[in-house]
């Protein structure tokens, strides 16, 4: 006699059913709240920068409000519709200040470096073995080289570089050649020893520095105890503080030899505190005498400065911002982008094969278009 399996196939039918129905639920629960997640942390990144980033409220007077806000409407689509995830989303919001405004607001990811910054840099490892080294050496008889890859302090330290300088008054070299391709920054200190031989006059255009005065800002947990210390030195009240201006000390011209000559090689990858000596051989130097070189831009982000960090709350992801701004950014009637200052001369030779402690070919080219224009 055979047996009826017909109600034990039905319950086994019912059981896979409901399997199937909670993994499914549990899967899409899992995207919503995902996305959710993603939504509260968009949500902060845009208010934590709209209250706390200097170079922001002069962003949005200057006319970008509509961008601004159509930036932020493609980032939360691209999220709710989960074309993004949140990685994605925060690097391309970053982006969008990095590139068009001010190279200082980035995000801590590999998506921002790899993908969005590559738009604007170019990939020197692919063509270049590109690992600049602290190089001082007299390359002939009337040039000295001073190679600084880094202003942390560190590779090279700051004693090194003013042991440098020395070494190069000792060469009664007449020719400098300061190599600061790659260098991305680190602390302007580094800079004193070669200053007062940059200064040829006062500022052609006066610059003031201002820190947006926010409590985030005031009191933010990771600032260093410099940082501190110079807060303590400006009015509490106003929107923006006076950090500091360039015009301190202007009526005290350092005199120096007028017959040396200094050029300066950049890249795309020179930037914040490398950037912040050649402003000053744009504002307080002869351009005849000190001569910028490269074949593109710096990097874009000498307007801003003195970065802090913020996280995302629930993916921990690490922005960086500017705290203060340049009164040249601030006041502005126009805006200029992140483009990067300028060479006075376009290098046109190809890459050279390698940027480590070598003489390359650029440093060669530079020193023999020094000595054409002496002549």
């Amino acid at each position: 006699m055979r047996k009826d399996n017909r109600h034990v196939d039905a319950s086994l039918v019912s059981m896979i059913f409901v399997v199937l129905f909670v993994s499914n639920w549990q899967k899409c629960y899992a995207q919503i709240d995902s996305v959710f997640y993603n939504l509260q942390d968009f949500n902060y990144l845009t208010a934590y920068t709209e209250a706390n980033y200097a170079a922001y409220p002069s962003i949005i007077e200057h006319g970008h409000t509509a961008d601004y806000q159509k930036l932020k409407e493609n980032v939360k689509d691209s999220l709710m519709c989960r074309a993004w995830g949140i990685e994605q989303a925060v690097s391309e919001y970053a982006y969008w200040f990095s590139h068009y405004f001010d190279a200082h607001y980035y995000a801590d990811l590999p998506y921002f470096w790899h993908v969005c910054k590559k738009r604007d840099i170019p990939d020197y490892s692919h063509f270049i073995d590109y690992h600049p080294q602290p190089v001082s050496k007299k390359i002939d008889k009337t040039t000295w080289l001073i190679r600084v890859p880094s202003c942390a302090g560190e590779f090279p330290t700051n004693a090194w570089f003013a042991e440098s300088v020395n070494m190069f008054f000792s060469s009664k070299c007449k020719n400098l050649i300061l190599d600061i391709r790659g260098n991305s920054g680190g602390n302007d200190a580094i800079w004193e020893p070669l200053l007062p031989l940059m200064v040829d006059h006062q500022a052609r255009f006066p610059e003031q520095y201002f820190f947006r005065n926010t409590y985030d800002n005031r009191f933010h947990p990771e600032m260093p105890d410099w940082m501190k210390e110079q807060l303590e030195k400006v009015k509490d009240g106003k929107p923006f503080e006076l950090w500091g201006d360039d015009e301190e000390g202007d009526e005290d011209i350092p005199s120096h030899d007028a017959g040396i000559h200094i050029a300066i090689i950049i890249d795309r990858k020179t930037a914040s505190a490398a950037e912040t000596i050649l402003r000053v051989a744009r504002n307080y130097s002869d351009n005849k005498r000190v001569t910028l070189y490269g074949k593109e831009n710096s990097a874009g982000c000498a307007a801003t400065g003195n970065l802090l960090p913020f996280r995302l709350p629930h993916s921990r992801i690490q922005v960086f911002y500017p705290t203060t701004v340049s009164s040249a950014f601030l006041h502005l009637d126009g805006i200029q982008s992140a483009s990067g200052i300028e060479p006075n001369v376009r290098i046109e030779l190809p890459y050279p094969n390698q940027l480590t402690d070598n003489t390359d070919s650029w440093v060669l080219w530079v020193s023999k278009d020094m000595k054409k224009k002496r002549d």
